[in-house]
């Protein structure tokens, strides 16, 4: 299959040197792209289930960092008891905490998706009015056409792997919204 990209006519460049610039999602028409709409870290259940397998691990991760001389003062199965009991009774304070990394987390995952990420975006129509409108300069500029099963388009490096290949973009009437831990690397694209 062919699929096709629009270009200005001062972008002849790309002809003469046969390179094409992938576009960091900043750059993008529309503000939304790349910009999914985080709805929570994770769900409390996910949270407390996490809590109640991890607690004892994470508060000994943190004692391993306080000195010695410091921890002869109070017994490890207390200093225990108080992260499990401060856990449970304030709700209030860890759910405050957890909404402040959300939205540190949306504002990282953009900007960190400006500086890692480019698209090629491609149409598989070489005649949409609109497409030569808006990115050909009103039907000055040219479209070019690229066959979709050269190897340069699907460079996976795993079968996991949500990059590196072709993909169809899916429009959808409402921006998605997930908690982070149900993310995968599709999902930023929303």
């Amino acid at each position: 299959m062919i699929l096709y990209k629009y270009l200005h006519p001062d972008r002849i460049d790309v002809l003469k040197n046969r390179a094409i610039r992938f576009s960091p999602p900043i750059a993008f028409n529309d503000p939304f792209e790349f910009k999914p709409v985080i709805s929570s870290i994770a769900s409390d259940e996910y949270v407390n289930a996490y809590v109640a397998e991890n607690l004892e691990s994470l508060v000994e991760s943190e004692l391993s960092k306080v000195p010695e001389d410091v921890l002869n003062l109070i017994p490890r199965s207390k200093v225990q008891e108080f992260a499990v009991s401060y856990f449970k009774n304030n709700p209030l304070l860890f759910s405050f905490l957890m909404n402040k990394a959300k939205e540190q987390l949306s504002t990282i995952l953009s900007e960190k998706s400006n500086e890692l990420i480019g698209v090629l975006s491609l149409t598989e129509k070489p005649d949409n009015l609109l497409m030569w409108s808006h990115y050909a300069e009103s039907h000055r500029g040219y479209c070019i056409g690229f066959n979709s099963n050269h190897s340069f388009f699907n460079r996976k490096r795993s079968e996991k792997d949500e990059f590196y290949h072709l993909r169809k973009v899916k429009y959808l009437a409402h921006r998605p919204s997930k908690s982070l831990v149900d993310m995968n690397g599709t999902d930023i694209f929303c």
